[in-house]
């Protein structure tokens, strides 16, 4: 008896030409990929003010045909655009640098206590990185949620991934350990780190909201001429654990 495919998420990552349109082209293309029948355009509303210069991005496909929704979201941070896509669940992918992390007066704002005490028990380098996987882990929650930054980044904790002295052996995302924001648990929410360009000091994670299955196949799709269709690209498969993290 064949088993059941692997539920799938499609990342790539562009050049940031501050062209929006284009990047909207890209993360259209690249959900093209997940569905027979391929989404018409891009949807952007705010749920708060009901503009749609901002907001969650949703993906239209054909009234009239049979297709599973796909999810899509975007970020953008040191000249890159991070896009992901998947019909398994709802998703959010969040892109940050560390030296903007870094300096970035969003501590007090984004972690409790126990993690900020965890920030300040580590050098410098590793802590930078600690600091960036946990921003991008509970971003990129609360956009799979569809509230983003109208929800505070606090009511989320995360428990701590391996925080080993090389900060480049510390790609492993963290876990969700509490929330209190309806809609969100740890045993639904996935986390999984997603590989940037190189070289950077980039760090990106996908968050899909969902049962959680056995295992998620991660692609990642690159990489080409800046705006490119995702279509076009060579791609390479990368199976990761569920929970995305290992116990330190």
């Amino acid at each position: 008896m064949q088993s059941a495919p692997l539920p799938e998420v499609l990342a790539t990552f562009i050049r940031d030409r501050g062209d929006r349109q284009a990047d909207h082209a890209a993360l259209l293309a690249l959900a093209a990929r997940c569905l027979e029948t391929p989404p018409t355009r891009l949807d952007q509303r705010c749920p708060r003010c009901g503009s749609r210069d901002h907001g969650p991005l949703r993906a239209v496909v054909p009234a009239a045909s049979a297709v599973p929704a796909v999810h899509v979201s975007l970020s953008r941070a040191g000249g890159w655009v991070a896009l992901a896509t998947t019909t398994a669940a709802p998703l959010g992918v969040d892109l940050e640098s560390l030296t903007a992390a870094r300096v970035a007066s969003f501590d007090e704002v984004a972690f409790a206590p126990d993690e900020l005490r965890a920030l300040a028990s580590h050098p410098a380098p590793v802590a930078d990185r600690m600091r960036a996987m946990a921003w991008t882990a509970k971003y990129a929650i609360l956009k799979a949620h569809r509230t983003a930054l109208h929800s505070a980044p606090r009511r989320l904790t995360l428990e701590r991934a391996r925080s080993p002295e090389v900060p480049h052996s510390s790609r492993c995302a963290p876990r969700l350990q509490h929330s209190d924001l309806p809609g969100v648990t740890p045993s639904t929410t996935t986390l999984l780190d997603l590989p940037t360009p190189d070289p950077t000091d980039l760090v990106a994670t996908v968050a899909l909201l969902g049962t959680p299955a056995p295992s998620i196949r991660l692609t990642l799709v690159g990489p080409g001429p800046p705006h490119s269709p995702p279509a076009n690209r060579r791609s390479t498969t990368r199976i990761r654990p569920i929970d995305g993290y290992t116990p330190h």
